[in-house]
């Protein structure tokens, strides 16, 4: 019975070691995944940097003479508009202009 007990305890330090074979499997598989999570968010985070720097060099330097030449239409224009006033009465009713 001796060799019985032995077994059953030798397939179970198995079975435990199998256990933590598939835990240590399951944490690295889980590891992994948050790395790809990781890159490709860092890999996201710097194509929309890039997209970012090209849209802002392309206005101020390749559209640069369109932006000028629409800013120099959009300064405020001086124009003398007449005042459209009526006349002035005292208390009394007499024109005071």
């Amino acid at each position: 019975m001796a060799k019985k007990i032995n077994r059953a305890a030798a397939s179970d330090s198995v079975i435990q070691s199998a256990g933590n074979d598939s835990k240590q499997a399951k944490e690295l598989e889980n590891r992994l995944r948050f790395s790809r999570r990781v890159a490709v968010l860092l890999l996201g985070v710097i194509v929309g940097v890039i997209g970012l720097i090209g849209r802002a060099y392309y206005l101020q330097v390749k559209r640069h003479g369109y932006y000028r030449t629409r800013s120099e239409r959009n300064r405020v224009k001086s124009q003398v508009i007449p005042p459209l006033r009526g006349n002035i009465f005292d208390r009394n009713g007499t024109a005071l202009s």
